[in-house]
């Protein structure tokens, strides 16, 4: 048997089973939409509404860091699963560690300039002099984890191309769980506010990370990683083919930058947190069809590259 033939994006899909392969990323999603979620409730309910506004005010940031994360992950995603469908098993090895390497580079290099200009990035922003310091306060922590929350979209994403989306979603719900646990003890217990439901969700990042970097060092999937080789190109489609889904975190962060300065503009503190309630809940609502389309993306891939035409 062929290593084509064990992995599980080759087998036949039709409507019902390719639905059910792509649910666990569609819960993914959810849990990993309720990440900012849970902060925004913890920080209303147990912070002020000064802290709530500051989060939104450096979302902007965050959708950024997301949606890199997302470009090279579902572009790199496509890739690899089609040269695994073209049998280039050790290709797609070294393509997959060369992109989570890039990725490592990517969230480094965020954390070290974010730092240098942080002060410039935050006023930039549109914010008050009253939540610059609850700003500087969560930013900094969510640019120290920023490699962490690249690492954890690219390997939310390559689960799926490794056949096991499954785990992706176990992950997924275990950082949701300790982002709740991590909040209460760091916000109600400890009484650090803002900066520990920055710590909670920074954590929540670091758990697919940490798994994710041991089960592709273990050997036991087919894809694993390797000694990569440079191939530019490799990157240049990967940025190329998943320049959509960024353009879509880009978008995010344009409008929320946008409605930041309107609500500033007319209500002040208390309007930025109103609009933070809304978009968050607006997110939420999508997060099932993102799931859906990174789940279903690796299996028309694979085919692709396998040439597994309809008949």
């Amino acid at each position: 048997m062929t290593e084509t033939q064990v992995n599980p994006l080759s087998k036949s899909f039709n409507t019902v089973s390719l639905i059910k392969f792509a649910f666990p990323s569609m819960v993914m999603m959810v849990f990993m939409g309720l990440y900012t979620i849970v902060d925004t409730v913890f920080v209303a309910r147990f912070v002020d509404t000064n802290a709530l506004s500051s989060i939104n005010i450096v979302c902007p940031v965050i959708n950024i860091i997301v949606g890199l994360g997302t470009m090279l992950a579902t572009g790199g995603s496509a890739i690899v699963a089609k040269k695994m469908g073209k049998g280039k098993t050790n290709e797609a090895r070294s393509n997959f560690t060369l992109i989570i390497v890039t990725g490592i580079i990517i969230g480094l290099t965020i954390t070290i300039i974010g730092l240098l200009f942080l002060d410039e990035i935050i006023r930039v922003l549109g914010t008050s002099e009253i939540l610059f310091p609850y700003c500087k306060e969560y930013l900094t922590i969510q640019l120290i984890f920023a490699t962490g929350n690249i690492m954890q979209v690219l390997y939310q994403n390559l689960f799926v191309t490794a056949g096991k989306p499954t785990l992706g979603l176990i992950l997924s719900v275990l950082a949701g769980i300790a982002n709740i646990i991590f909040d209460y003890i760091f916000i109600v217990l400890m009484q650090m506010g803002i900066k520990g439901a920055a710590l909670g969700t920074g954590i929540g990042y670091m758990i697919p990370t940490v798994v994710g970097t041991m089960f592709f060092l273990t050997n036991k999937s087919e894809l694993h990683f390797c000694k990569p080789k440079m191939d530019a190109s490799v990157l240049t489609k990967s940025c190329s083919n998943g320049a959509s889904e960024m353009v879509s975190q880009l978008a995010t962060a344009v409008t929320t930058f946008l409605f930041n300065a309107t609500m500033m503009n007319l209500l002040g503190e208390d309007g930025v947190a109103a609009i933070t309630v809304i978009i968050y809940s607006q997110f939420l609502l999508t997060t099932l069809y993102i799931g859906f389309s990174m789940g279903v993306a690796p299996v028309i891939s694979y085919n692709y590259g396998s040439e597994n035409k309809p008949h």
